[in-house]
């Protein structure tokens, strides 16, 4: 049940509904001139079944993508390594960061060579 719950947080989470929407509207709309386009220029009956499911599949679709990748980043938080880089002492971090970065020489207090 727990991750069910978590499934269905990062479902309506940080904007996935409103991304999913604007995928789904723009996706689904190519699809349904691709598939019934023929029918909405003649003015033919279009298939309701079929306009309503080319907009909840692309949405389903970007939904599932967005959910997938939120779960597998907090997985990969939760599991690192490196315990001390998300403990309150963040040294470890900050170290880790800074010798990638250019800082003051030790011995002269200037940057660069």
């Amino acid at each position: 049940m727990a991750r069910l719950a978590q499934i269905c947080r990062c479902c309506v989470a940080d904007g996935v509904p409103r991304r999913s929407f604007v995928v789904a509207l723009i996706v689904g709309t190519v699809l349904n001139l691709i598939n019934q386009g023929d029918a909405l220029l003649s003015g033919q009956h279009l298939n309701l079944v079929k306009l309503l499911l080319t907009y909840v599949v692309p949405y389903g679709v970007a939904t599932y993508g967005a959910v997938s990748f939120r779960l597998t980043a907090m997985k990969a938080d939760t599991f690192r390594p490196e315990s001390s880089v998300t403990g309150s002492d963040n040294t470890s971090f900050h170290r880790q960061r800074n010798a990638s970065q250019p800082g003051p020489d030790d011995s002269t207090g200037k940057y660069g060579p």
